[in-house]
């Protein structure tokens, strides 16, 4: 019984760094379009924070993605080892790169970096 108790808080980890990453996203989309909205309207240099807003949540949205990924080769390690009962994943090797160019990373924030390059160009060209 203690094995499943181990997987299940493993999936239960998944499953808290999986919302995480979304509701990052969540308040990345509030966050940028405030900004895109008083950038046009002020036509200031708020387009500026618009970079920062992207990196930002970029950098959080990567820790989050990089230790559900840990957790998921902890999950995979546990089921063929069910007698090892520890979940520390500090020692997993997940490569830098494979989370950092991450599709769902690259998608979502390549094309909000569109648009904010967009309106820069739009606002300062006009």
């Amino acid at each position: 019984m203690k094995d499943y108790t181990i997987l299940k808080i493993i999936e239960d980890n998944i499953t808290r760094m999986s919302k995480n990453c979304f509701q990052l996203k969540t308040i990345c989309i509030t966050i940028y379009v405030a900004l895109v909205t008083a950038a046009i309207q002020l036509k200031e240099l708020l387009v500026i924070l618009l970079y920062v807003v992207i990196f930002c949540f970029y950098i959080l949205d990567f820790f989050y993605l990089r230790l559900e990924q840990k957790f998921r080769c902890l999950y995979n390690k546990r089921i063929n080892d069910l007698d090892n009962l520890c979940i520390d994943v500090k020692n997993l090797k997940i490569k830098f790169s494979k989370t950092f160019f991450s599709y769902s990373l690259r998608i979502f924030y390549l094309s909000l970096l569109m648009i904010a390059i967009a309106i820069t160009l739009i606002l300062y060209l006009a």
